[in-house]
């Protein structure tokens, strides 16, 4: 099946702003003035799609034909002789997404903020259903005629801050946040076969962060500790329907805790050791199933509990002069301490019970550059990772509880001229690990991408030159290739080419152009089953994009600007099998778009400007499912 969504873009996805800026202070040309001068500003204008545009904004909102309004301003006001600033902004306020900021600040001893944005996104299909229920827990999939139906979130965020400098050693920092969501997603679940039933989720949650922080520094030492909380309650937590699923979960209530303390210690100037530990604790205790399918179970709530503890250390010094040394040691380690308990009826591969999943990751990392004559830099890096993951008694997969991964690394970087810099790596890594575990029902046959036997090769060049003031140039090339074994489905070899090319140039003194061209290809060959035969299958994703802009000013009122940018990806598919001839390959997917956009500033007195801009996108999918 192929979809040409130029059909209803090609004349419809036009946007035109006009926006109109009164600057109440002359703006600072430089930081230490933009920090020190209140400047103020407002724009008022219109922005608005022809046609149909929303597969494109998604987050403004803007249908065929509407017109909306946009109001963007800032205040800042600072008091002289008290050191006190008072700043209120506020962004495309009349559009879906809009915010608002006010902040109060004695310089040097204390600042509170409140912040509150919103965020509305409207599902970009057309829906066709008689689905009725939807925006409640209880649907029928065939409850009314058909008709079409508008799917829309509404997020609303609102933060609360305080900082406070005790004295000139100790800080204190505290944040509460808090989330409400609502509206309708698109939701759907698959029978036993192959049919697929269209739902909606309906959402209605909070979700609130608290964090408090304090900070000791020192000559030496910078130091940082607080606790942090979030709570999510949502207020559906089950979907009941009429299909062949009919008590679905939605996400429950759930709890998180965290403590930590992070900073830096200088030994000298020129050895310094940074550190990180926390511990979080996460709960699951809210309802999650109200219809039982396994005869004489009673439990309706997960109760979920894991304990996360990370560990993290890192050392920096220049012993000499053309010496550089790095190295890192960090450990995360989880803990699921969820209580096991049977849900549903036993299957070839589940024993009906939920998989609690522990998990044990240490790395260690080295780094040493030296400065050699001529100009050149050479780096050397090792990483070794160490994994463990804990194994479930009955598995739908192979499983490898331990895998162990080296790399090395070399990169060698020169300075040819003070306008030409480039720089050469290359990087090998080999993983393997334990035994693979067989799964419920096959034997251990697979070995997922993640876990199976690993040899990779990676190279990259970078390249910086700047012949003059008026034109730069950048190029960057890298390639990442791996091999994979171990068993005899999975993954076997893959690879990953990225190429960019990106300029800029002065054409006058008035008018300047940037350009850029980029290509990339992702590639992979698995062997995988259905069951009554073995297939090979080479998956590539090929993907290019160039764009092009200049920006100039004809007179000193005016400044007009034009950017052009064309993107392709495909996905290719090559499906064999062993045991009869060479059969049909998918078609390929396609996406493309293309966008052009044009703008002009007219500056109008002495602080006060008209911008105008207008934008054009074209998009096509052929996409056979």
């Amino acid at each position: 099946m192929t979809t040409t969504l130029a059909r209803r873009l090609l004349p419809a996805v036009s946007l035109f702003a006009m926006t109109v800026s009164n600057a109440v202070a002359q703006t600072a040309s430089d930081t230490l003035e933009e920090l020190t001068t209140p400047v103020s500003h407002v724009q008022v204008g219109a922005i608005g799609a022809i046609g149909d545009a929303d597969r494109i904004d998604i987050y403004d909102v803007r249908h065929g034909g509407d017109l909306a309004p946009r109001l963007s301003g800032r205040y800042v006001s600072r008091d002289d002789r008290t050191g006190t600033w008072i700043r209120v902004e506020g962004n495309n306020l009349g559009l879906g997404s809009r915010d608002v900021a006010l902040e109060y600040e004695r310089q040097g001893g204390w600042k509170a903020w409140l912040n509150y944005s919103q965020i509305t996104r409207s599902d970009p299909l057309d829906i066709s259903t008689g689905l009725t229920g939807i925006g409640g827990g209880r649907q029928f999939v065939a409850g009314a005629p058909l008709r079409l139906v508008d799917l829309e979130t509404e997020r609303y965020r609102g933060e609360l801050g305080f900082t406070k400098q005790l004295n000139d050693q100790i800080g204190l920092r505290a944040t509460y946040r808090v989330e409400y969501k609502e509206g309708d997603r698109n939701f759907g679940v698959y029978d036993d076969g192959s049919e697929l039933f269209f739902l909606t989720e309906p959402i209605d949650y909070w979700h609130q962060e608290m964090d408090a922080a304090l900070n000791y520094v020192t000559k030496r030492l910078q130091l940082s500790g607080g606790i942090r909380m979030s709570l999510f309650d949502n207020n559906h937590t089950t979907l009941v329907n009429d299909t062949p699923n009919p008590t679905l979960s939605l996400p429950p209530d759930n709890r998180a805790y965290k403590a930590f303390i992070e900073g830096a210690y200088r030994f000298t100037p020129k050895t310094q050791r940074t550190f990180k530990f926390s511990y979080n604790r996460m709960e699951q205790s809210g309802e999650s199933l109200t219809a039982p399918t396994f005869g004489g179970n009673t439990e309706t709530a997960l109760d979920g509990e894991v304990h996360n503890y990370f560990g993290q250390l890192s050392l920096s010094s220049r012993p000499i002069r053309d010496l550089t040394l790095r190295g890192k040691l960090r450990h995360d380690r989880r803990d699921d301490n969820t209580s096991v308990d049977q849900y549903i009826d036993p299957q070839a591969n589940s024993n009906g019970s939920n998989v609690p999943f522990s998990r044990d990751t240490l790395t260690v990392d080295g780094e040493a550059g030296y400065k050699l004559a001529h100009k050149l830099r050479l780096i050397g890096t090792v990483r070794y990772e160490d994994r463990h993951r804990e194994s479930p008694p009955i598995r739908q997969l192979s499983w490898r509880e331990n895998t162990e991964e080296i790399t090395g690394g070399l990169r060698l970087k020169k300075g040819f001229t003070p306008g030409l810099n480039a720089e050469l790596g290359y990087s090998y890594s080999q993983r393997d690990g334990g035994n693979f575990l067989a799964r419920g029902r096959g034997g251990n046959q697979v070995a997922p991408k993640s876990w199976s036997d690993r040899e990779r090769h990676k190279v990259q060049f970078l390249a910086d030159w700047t012949p003059s003031d008026d034109f730069s140039l950048q190029a960057r090339v890298d390639g990442m290739f791996d091999s994979h074994g171990g068993l005899p489905l999975g993954a076997r070899d893959g690879r990953i080419l990225n190429a960019a090319l990106d300029a800029s140039y002065r054409l006058s003194r008035d008018w300047s152009a940037t350009g850029w061209v980029s290509s990339n290809e992702i590639a992979r060959n698995q062997a995988q089953t259905d069951g009554l035969q073995i297939w090979d299958a080479d998956l590539a994703t090929v993907g290019y994009a160039v764009g092009f802009g200049v920006r100039g000013s004809p007179r000193e009122d005016l400044l007009l600007g034009a950017n052009i940018r064309y993107s392709q990806d495909m996905n290719e598919y090559e499906l064999d099998t062993r045991t009869r001839p060479a059969v049909a390959d998918l078609p390929n997917v396609t996406y493309q778009r293309f966008d052009l956009g044009l703008w002009a500033n007219y500056k109008v007195g002495d602080g006060g400007s008209v911008r105008a801009g207008y934008g054009f996108t074209y998009e096509k999918l052929d996409d056979f499912a």
